[in-house]
């Protein structure tokens, strides 16, 4: 029994299970729940366990429930059913945070040095504003006038624990830090002109100036192959422009979803 861990994207995880051989496909992530005052909103809007069967149709695989045990000596499984956790909330300050507190001179240093750190980002936008509390600290980039900007409205402690520990996707994901876009930006807004740069080749890929950034596609292009690496830009060049003109959410970008899945199929 091969098993495929997958998103709730029916189409997608199909098309993986078929490219990978796996012969039953098990739901993951998403399981999670908003429990802060200020994110519970964020609910309303992730996805059932019920869900994940929703247009999933294969002749090859199996769709097992979200949670089961699985015996590797007898290749066999049985569901564990969990009982959900409790609908509850908590206050931000239950996780240290304060919406009055604002930036001291220390906070402020941290939140420049981050990211005025992040070469790439000069390129997209001309400045990162953070109103916390009833004051507001402005990181000027220093690139060139593009016309684009970004206020971050967020209270100062988890504010201070993203950028110390440079887990800044958190406050992205959290779904309590307020995010306004000035200027002309993609439909896609964040991406891809900052959150990949910040969360992934900042945060995780230790790639911060523009020297690091080439070392760092270089590494990969390395690994995977000249061809396969132009294959896979173009592809990703694709989407992205697909991204920025379409919202998600409409009709237009939901076919071309569904032919980039039977494309990708075919090949």
């Amino acid at each position: 029994m091969t098993f495929w861990p997958a998103v709730p994207d029916s189409l997608t995880s199909c098309f993986a299970l078929a490219r990978s051989g796996a012969d039953h496909f098990v739901p993951f992530s998403s399981f999670h729940r908003y429990q802060r005052d200020d994110s519970a909103w964020a609910n309303a809007w992730t996805t059932p366990v019920a869900e994940y069967a929703r247009g999933f149709r294969s002749d090859r695989v199996a769709l097992l429930p979200a949670f089961v045990r699985y015996d590797c000596t007898s290749d066999s499984w049985e569901p564990i059913d969990p009982e959900p956790a409790p609908d509850v909330t908590f206050a931000p300050e239950d996780f240290g945070d304060d919406w009055s507190d604002t930036l001291d001179r220390d906070d402020r240093g941290l939140v420049t040095r981050y990211f005025g750190s992040i070469e790439p980002l000069a390129r997209s936008l001309d400045r990162v504003t953070f109103r916390v509390g009833e004051g507001e600290h402005t990181v000027e980039l220093g690139g060139r006038d593009t016309g684009r900007s970004i206020t971050f409205a967020v209270p100062r402690a988890s504010l201070r624990r993203a950028v110390e520990w440079e887990i800044f996707d958190d406050l992205l994901i959290g779904n309590f830090m307020r995010t306004t876009l000035h200027g002309s930006w993609p439909s896609s807004g964040l991406y891809p002109d900052f959150t990949p740069y910040v969360t992934k080749y900042a945060d995780n890929g230790r790639a911060r100036t523009d020297d690091e950034l080439r070392a760092y596609f270089a590494e990969y292009r390395r690994r995977m192959g000249v061809v396969t690496w132009l294959r896979a830009g173009l592809e990703q060049r694709a989407k992205d422009g697909v991204r920025a003109r379409l919202a998600a959410d409409s009709p237009a970008y939901r076919a071309a979803k569904r032919v980039y899945t039977r494309v990708k199929r075919a090949g």
